[in-house]
């Protein structure tokens, strides 16, 4: 390597660039001088000139790219990936248990006592006198409609007969009942508004009359006919605007839990 560095740092790869020029050169034109001639070559010599041109040209350059292609001496290309090996450790072997003799003197062992199994506890038959205990059901609760007339009506005070009278509601318990249960559900009713008695005719807490939020009766309440239909009873509950003829807002049937439903 040190001989290839030399000869690169030497003039000789320029030297035989210049002379494979000068070969090239002689070989094309084949003379030099125009009146009087200094060089002329055979034709059959430019042949022999163009290679020996060629040839130091190609010398020159391999001269000049040599270095690139040979590494410098005592250097050692560097690895791409190393790979540490670690050490491995050798597992030290355990050395088996040493059994410890027993005494001629020492006791043998008493023998480990086996646990009594238990029996399973025995059923007792029921004899056949003897009567099996009544089971406890859920009472459900299995809601009616009902039909309800308006207590006045028949020389009662005010509140509803259910289903004939079988049941009476007064007013202190239906009026709570109408502004909690049934006005809720009107939407012509505005909230806040509530119930109270109005005689009509000389005839003594008559009507059901609905009182708004202002103060001033805006609807009635009626229990058992039908404004409609020429007052016909038919059981149901009706509200709407006492006018001529009566508007019917919503009409309701009566469940025993108390409640009305829309029909």
């Amino acid at each position: 390597m040190e001989v290839v560095e030399a000869v690169v740092k030497s003039p000789l790869p320029t030297i035989l660039g210049i002379g494979g020029i000068a070969f090239l050169f002689l070989a094309l034109v084949g003379r030099v001088g125009s009146t009087k001639v200094i060089i002329n070559i055979p034709a059959e010599s430019q042949k022999l000139f163009a290679r020996a041109g060629i040839v130091l040209i190609l010398a020159s350059i391999l001269l000049y790219i040599l270095p690139f292609f040979v590494p410098p001496q005592g250097e050692v290309p560097a690895p791409t990936s190393t790979f540490v090996l670690a050490p491995v450790s050798t597992p030290t072997p355990t050395p088996p248990p040493t059994a410890t003799a027993v005494p001629a003197t020492m006791p043998p062992l008493a023998p480990t006592s086996t646990p009594t199994p238990t029996s399973p506890p025995t059923v007792t038959a029921v004899p056949p006198t003897m009567t099996p205990l009544p089971t406890t059901t859920q009472p459900t609760l299995d809601l009616e409609p009902q039909e309800v007339r308006w207590g006045p009506v028949d020389g009662r005070e005010a509140g509803i007969c259910i289903n004939a009278c079988d049941e009476f509601i007064p007013w202190i318990e239906l009026r709570e009942e109408i502004q909690q249960r049934l006005l809720l559900q009107v939407s012509e009713v505005p909230l806040g508004s509530t119930v109270a008695l109005k005689d009509l005719a000389g005839k003594q807490d008559w009507t059901v009359q609905i009182i708004g939020p202002s103060g001033n009766e805006i609807g009635h309440v009626w229990f058992g006919p039908d404004p409609s239909n020429d007052w016909a009873f038919d059981g149901l509950v009706r509200v709407g605007k006492p006018t001529v003829p009566a508007v019917i807002w919503d009409t309701f049937q009566r469940y025993s839990d108390g409640s009305y439903r829309k029909q």
